[in-house]
């Protein structure tokens, strides 16, 4: 997460609500990502800048965050606190996707920090949830490093906290990272599957960058055959 100074609130558009974060800065993330729209990503509405500040309007996401399942907070009735390796892997290929819609753009964008709090289940069966806070991300150049992309401990990529360069294998890392805080929230699935989704976590979640899936879409594919 970018060490910046930002309020939220919510508004209502009609019966919508509509997350507005006033930020401190100019934010050209926000304004890359006004035009994205795919179903794995929150939506970002609007972008004003005025008064020496940053308005940016974004979707309000209805559903629950993928920590809040496992904590059984606010679980809908017939919802297990566990997730089964298919929807785990399912989650995984579903962030998959929405993160290489990040990495394709035409100035590519790291998330950075990817984590269940930041995943929002809105459906179980099938499986379907959203990224959000993208606009908090990084617009990645080569062999950078990013002193103030620091992210969340114990689910941000080591060279992250040590200032290093940044590449797109630390979305990769991050995902990983919330694949693994739900397989081990979820202690009753067993099985071959759960080895064959443990083996990919394990490579997706190496120290080192180089040993890690370089890209999004091959964490994508290995995620697939699990399913």
């Amino acid at each position: 997460m970018k060490s910046e100074v930002f309020t939220q609130k919510i508004r209502l558009s009609g019966e919508e609500k509509i997350i507005v974060k006033i930020k401190e800065h100019e934010d050209e993330v926000s304004d890359a990502l006004k035009d994205v729209r795919h179903f794995a990503l929150a939506e970002i509405y609007g972008v004003e800048r005025r008064d020496g500040k940053t308005f940016v309007e974004e979707e309000f996401v209805y559903g629950i965050s993928l920590d809040g399942v496992l904590r059984g907070k606010g679980l809908p009735i017939g919802w297990s606190e566990e997730f089964s390796v298919e929807e785990i892997a399912g989650i995984g290929v579903q962030l998959c996707k929405g993160v290489r819609v990040l990495h394709g753009l035409k100035q590519p964008i790291l998330h950075g920090d990817i984590k269940p709090e930041n995943v929002i289940l809105q459906k179980r069966n099938p499986i379907s949830v959203k990224l959000i806070d993208c606009d908090d991300g990084f617009f990645w150049r080569p062999n950078t490093c990013y002193p103030t992309m620091k992210g969340t401990p114990g689910f941000c990529a080591p060279e992250q906290t040590t200032a290093g360069v940044c590449d797109y294998t630390v979305d990769v890392y991050g995902v990983g990272r919330t694949l693994d805080f739900l397989l081990l929230g979820s202690p009753t699935t067993m099985g071959r599957k759960r080895k064959m989704l443990s083996s990919i976590i394990k490579k997706a979640t190496n120290e080192s960058p180089k040993e890690r899936y370089i890209t999004i879409r091959e964490l994508e594919d290995e995620l697939k055959t699990v399913l």
